[in-house]
């Protein structure tokens, strides 16, 4: 196989500056991808030209083409969305299996795709984009085209390599023959190596997985190993351009939809799989013409952001060239904000992670979340669940920030362009759904900060939070419990591995005298607070990537697996193998830019 800085001189011209971006780090996508996708917007429903001509002639690729010209022409794409990805609907195999434009748009007299798409990846290469696809690793897509990868995928991966493709979105559907996913989607990317042009792979294996399952963890760690980017959750919501009667936010619909802070909840949690060339997807942005109020669209904007997710606008984006409304305009300088484009871009690569959740609700309380960036900076944001507006103070020691000589920093709004020196807090009214996003400079070194969670009993269910059972003392027991503001959810991952209760001398260990009941003293030991010591073994906890907290004794265990439980004892025990991980020795932690 050639090197990707050889494979990137066969790519045309206009794509050399992504070219230019794998050469530097040796990698595919070493930053989120940006750019489109129409599913969550338009699934495989024909759509009308927006001039008014005859739409018996508007095709599928017309449609696709005039969505890149929008971003072209809106300035989205010189904001970096330059990925056009047609998602399902697109293709047939024929007789002899191979696979080709589908001629008719979901089965309407609306015409759909070419045979060949060589014409429509030069289309989207002459306007300085790149061109995505949509398969499935099984024989049927996930819409019951019998045009899925299975059994073809050398075929498929050479067809995309000579039409000029740069993206592949493979989905979970159709595995026929007792093939598992794991297998279909190791053939892919095998198939995507064996080719001369270097194309971002985008399986969406852990998606398929609840974040109770220990397969969601094994599926995440195959996907970070055969691709760039993977689906972590189902599909994001789907709205329409009048008020939809269930607010696409907050609320879970029947079937495989969720909402957006749903989608924003399952992946913050995963958030130590994420680096430079590994990236959660989130799912679609909803900004546009998708039924969010213009806080929610800067919401989403904001934590997909800070999330470090790709950004893949699911919208009438024809609709923001010239937008007509004031909410269009809206949608669009969001989605233009390049303070906010930083964080999610920057080349440190970090993953974000949730400092605070005060409330397990997904419409009430605030979340705050952060993430360390490349300069030494620290991106916050706050983010108002609430359906009024409210005001927040955060202050700013609190999230790990190290000490400056005078205890304040300087902080920049993302959202505004306004600053501020000389701060310890930031206080603002936070209109409902609404958010208050921050750069803090200053302080160095970050000490990672916050809650530590247990993995989510359902992709619509809230975590529990490591917490001290009663008062702050040595040998007070450590349970789970309801996320709060509790200063005794709140703790820093320390450099020598100590587990320190934020404001306290007193950190995580082991072999506490007295408990819920007798362990056995070789393979367990109840969790406890003892006061701090960097040599004692117990105390040392390493993070691993499967999300276990791991000292010389063991791994932090929910007793009895009882991880939606309330007050439920934690245990240090014998630590699973990383093979098959138990879901109770799972944790979303604070980390730092690398495990």
């Amino acid at each position: 196989m050639s090197s990707i800085l050889s494979r990137c001189r066969l790519l045309p011209i206009l794509a050399l500056p992504w070219c230019s971006l794998a050469a530097q780090a040796q990698l595919l996508a070493p930053l989120p991808p940006m750019g489109f996708n129409n599913w969550a917007r338009f699934q495989c429903t024909p759509q009308k030209p927006l001039d008014g001509s005859n739409p018996a002639a508007y095709s599928f690729q017309r449609f696709m083409e005039d969505q890149g010209r929008a971003l072209h022409d809106s300035g989205l794409s010189a904001a970096g969305y330059k990925t056009v990805v047609v998602d399902d609907c697109w293709m047939m195999r024929n007789s002899q299996g191979y696979l080709h434009g589908n001629p008719k748009w979901s089965g309407t007299q609306q015409p759909g795709f070419d045979y060949e798409l060589t014409a429509y990846m030069n289309t989207l290469h002459n306007l300085g984009l790149l061109g995505g696809v949509y398969n499935t690793a099984g024989a049927k897509t996930c819409q019951g085209q019998a045009a899925g990868a299975q059994g073809h995928q050398q075929a498929d991966a050479n067809s995309y390599a000579a039409w000029g493709v740069d993206f592949l979105k493979l989905d979970n559907c159709g595995a026929e023959g007792g093939v598992s996913l794991e297998t279909l989607d190791k053939q892919m990317q095998a198939a995507l190596k064996n080719v001369s042009r270097p194309i971002v792979f985008d399986p969406s294996l852990p998606a398929g997985q609840y974040p109770q399952s220990p397969a969601k963890y094994t599926a995440l760690a195959l996907a970070k190993q055969l691709g760039q980017m993977w689906r972590v959750g189902p599909d994001i919501k789907i709205t329409h351009d009048s008020a939809p009667p269930v607010s696409p936010w907050d609320s879970k619909e029947a079937g495989y939809e969720i909402g957006v802070y749903q989608s924003y909840d399952s992946t913050i949690a995963l958030s130590r799989y994420v680096g430079p060339g590994s990236w959660n997807d989130a799912d679609q942005l909803m900004l546009g013409d998708n039924g969010l109020s213009t806080s929610e669209e800067r919401s989403q904007m904001g934590l997909w952001s800070i999330m470090g997710a790709p950004l893949f606008i699911s919208a009438d984006v024809r609709k923001m060239v010239n937008p007509q409304t004031a909410h269009l305009k809206d949608s669009l300088a969001i989605l233009s904000n390049q303070r906010v484009i930083a964080v999610n871009q920057d080349p440190l690569g970090a993953g974000g992670y949730r400092v605070l959740r005060d409330n397990p609700a997904s419409n009430a309380g605030f979340d705050v979340v952060v993430k360390p960036l490349k300069d030494g900076s620290l991106a916050a944001l706050v983010l108002n669940k609430n359906a009024s507006e409210q005001a927040y103070t955060l202050n700013l020691a609190a999230l790990g920030l190290a000490p400056t000589a005078n205890g304040a920093y300087t902080v920049h709004h993302l959202w505004t362009g306004a600053s501020q020196s000389s701060v310890k807090a930031v206080t603002m009214r936070i209109a409902p759904h609404d958010n208050m996003m921050l750069r803090i400079v200053g302080g160095g070194a970050l000490t990672p900060t916050g809650q530590i969670q247990t993995t989510q009993p359902g992709f619509d269910v809230a975590a529990k939070c490591l917490s001290v059972a009663g008062a702050a003392k040595s040998g007070a027991g450590i349970v789970i419990d309801t996320c709060s503001n509790s200063p005794m959810q709140q703790w820093q991952r320390q450099s020598n591995g100590n587990i320190k209760l934020l404001g306290a001398k007193l950190c995580l260990s082991a072999n506490a005298t007295a408990g819920p009941g007798p362990l056995n003293a070789s393979t367990q030991q109840w969790a406890k607070l003892d006061a701090c010591d960097a040599n004692d073994p117990k105390q040392v906890f390493a993070y691993t990537m499967t999300g276990n907290l791991k000292n010389s004794q063991g791994c932090l265990d929910v007793f009895q697996g009882a991880v939606s439980v309330a007050g439920t004892p934690v245990e240090v025990y014998r630590c699973a193998a990383e093979t098959a991980p138990q879901v109770n020795q799972i944790w979303s932690a604070p980390h730092g830019a690398k495990l």
